[in-house]
């Protein structure tokens, strides 16, 4: 199980993807909902991709679930997907990673997994599901434990 104390979190300003969502970004997201993401330090980014790793090589070789990031009804389908789980974490390499409200990542998916160039692992804290967010603008979704 991976675990994480938010007294572990680092200093938005200073997350390398920050950028992306700084007053100069075209981000929609509001002072609030910055106030809401909580990126990882190094180590403990480090130690989720090892798990997401291990858990992506555990997958059967089936078709995921899956949908297009551009189709209308993506953010019924990440709700639907994430359940009732109240934080993700969000996994870009195994140094960038934050954790944030599954309802704000729903509503924003947009404004963390940028298309042509993320790719990224979206994983719930019950670690119920591994979703994906390819660059090919496709999102995947598979279980990962009976529920």
């Amino acid at each position: 199980m991976f675990s994480f104390n938010s007294k572990d979190k680092t200093d938005i300003k200073s997350f390398p993807l920050f950028w992306r969502w700084d007053q100069n970004s075209d981000s929609d997201l509001s002072d609030e909902e910055l106030t809401l993401i909580e990126p990882l330090p190094k180590s403990k980014a480090f130690e989720l991709h090892e798990r997401l790793m291990l858990e992506f090589k555990k997958l059967p070789e089936r078709s995921p679930n899956l949908i297009s990031s551009e189709s209308p009804e993506v953010n019924k389908w990440l709700s639907e997907s994430l359940l009732d789980d109240n934080f993700v974490f969000l996994s870009w390499d195994d140094s960038t990673a934050i954790r944030l409200p599954t309802s704000l990542f729903v509503i924003r998916y947009d404004d963390f997994c940028y298309p042509s160039s993320d790719d990224v692992f979206i994983y719930p804290e019950s670690e119920a599901y591994l979703l994906q967010f390819h660059h090919s603008e496709i999102f995947t979704c598979d279980q990962l434990i009976d529920i």
